[in-house]
């Protein structure tokens, strides 16, 4: 019956095997969702069509319980909640939580979706309050860490990168002031970190905050750990901008030493 798209006639045995074969298959899950997303697409507004949403979300926890696969499933079950709630700020939180914690499970195996609505709802948050702007960008940072990764693997996503950034632009998140106050709490207890010193430097560089103390101190503290006369003269370059010509002068000394530097 389900195959030939009869759900009506398919109801009364699939619901059986929910309810008493559990661990059957995860065929019947996946028939499950697309039967309820039929039911839920053709009810009116009201109490009926929420009902069958409640149905759609126990079937997804179902099967984590019985099936696993958390990471994959709760993108599902977050696209579909986002879908059909999106303007309960209580729901869109929720499925955001799913989101967020199927991102940290898939890693590079997530969705270009998934990347995306996870942002989306992030940023719906932020708007009402309810997360803050350094919580926007700590996601923005670990989505990006994870379409670095994927670049060049398939244009979608080239375009999945386009959009978050588009976004975030948009939002005006990405601000200096608002890398600052991300970045600065972490400074002192991360100097020795080149991973997040070369984070800190390409995100400031990226939103054009590469005149900034935080971008300085990054980088100076990157150069004590990986010296060499290139990072050397592109410290100098910045301090001649900023007009600190003293730092300048010793930094362009440290440029001109050394062997095989070019003229």
């Amino acid at each position: 019956f389900f195959n030939h798209k009869l759900y009506d006639d398919a109801y009364e045995t699939w619901w059986y095997t929910f309810d008493n074969c559990p661990a059957s298959s995860v065929r019947m899950y996946v028939d499950g969702v697309t039967m309820y997303r039929h039911y839920i697409d053709e009810a009116p507004e009201g109490p009926v069509k929420q009902g069958l949403i409640d149905t759609l979300m126990l079937i997804y926890d179902q099967r984590i319980e019985y099936f696993k696969d958390e990471g994959n499933v709760l993108g599902r079950q977050g696209r579909d909640l986002l879908s059909y709630r999106s303007d309960d700020m209580d729901e869109v939180e929720r499925a955001y939580e799913m989101l967020k914690k199927s991102v940290e499970i898939q890693g590079k195996k997530s969705q270009d979706a998934v990347l995306l609505l996870f942002m989306t709802s992030g940023i719906a948050l932020k708007n009402e309050g309810r997360i803050d702007d350094n919580q926007v960008i700590e996601d923005y940072f670990n989505v990006v860490v994870i379409l670095d990764q994927l670049e060049g693997r398939s244009s979608r996503w080239a375009k999945a990168r386009a959009s978050i950034d588009e976004m975030m632009l948009n939002e005006n998140i990405l601000t200096c002031e608002a890398l600052d106050g991300y970045f600065k709490p972490q400074m002192e207890q991360k100097k020795k970190d080149v991973t997040f010193l070369e984070k800190v430097i390409t995100f400031y560089t990226t939103t054009g905050c590469d005149r900034t103390e935080i971008y300085a101190e990054a980088s100076e503290d990157l150069y004590t750990i990986q010296p060499g006369p290139e990072s050397a003269h592109n410290l100098a370059i910045l301090f001649i901008t900023r007009n600190d010509f003293q730092k300048a002068a010793g930094y362009l000394k440290e440029a001109v030493q050394g062997e095989n530097i070019d003229p």
